[in-house]
Parts: structure tokens; sequence; C-alpha cells
């Protein structure tokens, strides 16, 4: 076995218990690493939802705990947002 299979065991190993996984469960790929790509139209509905809803920047940051990059990161057209920041809009939105 080589050291970098020996990294990878213990590191799917700390992540099965930071999921709350027996550490022989295969973990699932964490949220962060999950990139949710969008269409033209997904990133403009995020962002006319938010101002429909009357928030700021600002507010929004605060709303959903994200910070106001990773919100134009998700409103931007032509970037990719974690699958876990799109949640958490949509969760504010909604």
């Amino acid at each position: 076995m080589t050291i970098e299979e020996l990294v990878d065991l213990q590191e799917a190993g700390a992540r099965a218990r930071v999921l709350g996984m027996k550490p022989h469960d295969k973990p699932r790929k964490h949220p962060m690493d999950q990139l949710v790509k969008k269409t033209k139209s997904t990133a403009a509905r995020l962002k006319a939802s938010r101002l429909a809803r009357g928030y700021s920047l600002e507010d929004f940051a605060i709303a959903t705990g994200l910070t106001i990059s990773e919100i134009k990161t998700a409103e931007d057209e032509l970037t990719s947002a974690p699958a876990s920041h799109m949640a958490r809009i949509e969760r504010v939105v909604s």
C-alpha cells in the first residue's frame, strides 16, 4: 500500500466521522465538492427572486449564511457554485 492510498483511507474515515457515518461505510462526496452548473435562466431567476423579496446583498448574506462574494458567484451566469450554496439560497427564496 502506498502513502497516497493510506492518506486517502485516512481522509475517507475522517469524512465519514464528520458526516456521522461509521468508519467502514463509504462516505458520500462532500456537498462542497459538488458544483452546480447553472444556466443563464437559473442565475437570473435567483437574482430576480432575491430582489423581488427586497433583499440587498448584505441582507441576503445574513439570511443565507453565505458571503456576498458567494452570492454573487451563484447569481453569475458564467460561474459554477457549490450545491450547498445553491441549496441555502433556494431555502431562503422559496
